[in-house]
């Protein structure tokens, strides 16, 4: 991923091809890290605490594993808006295709 403007951020979504319900995990993420940013060499951990994906190179410094990604929801409670395309709403579409859903999104990893 390359943010040529450093302006946008990507919320990034895994699962393991084979099993949908394993899938990135946040809080495992965090704690086999011991942090809570993922940066260069930071591993993305599963559900079932194994390894996914590493960084392996970031210019930027810092991603966030907390804050998951905006709904049309919270964007009215934060911002008192309502016809927003949120992150969620992207997603969605795409997790329908591999016959997933709402109750499959997760909390994500903000890069």
């Amino acid at each position: 991923m390359v943010d040529l403007e450093r302006q946008q951020a990507v919320d990034l979504l895994c699962y393991n091809a084979e099993d949908t319900a394993e899938r990135y995990n946040a809080t495992n993420t965090f704690k086999l890290n011991k942090m809570i940013y993922i940066g260069k060499g930071a591993v993305l951990w599963s559900v079932k605490a194994r390894k996914m994906m590493t960084v392996i190179d970031d210019t930027c410094g810092q991603h966030d594993t907390l804050a998951g990604c905006c709904s049309i929801e919270i964007d009215k409670v934060r911002y008192d808006v309502t016809n927003t395309q949120s992150c969620q709403a992207n997603f969605e579409p795409e997790l329908k295709k591999y016959g997933m859903g709402e109750k499959d999104i997760a909390a994500n990893i903000n890069f």
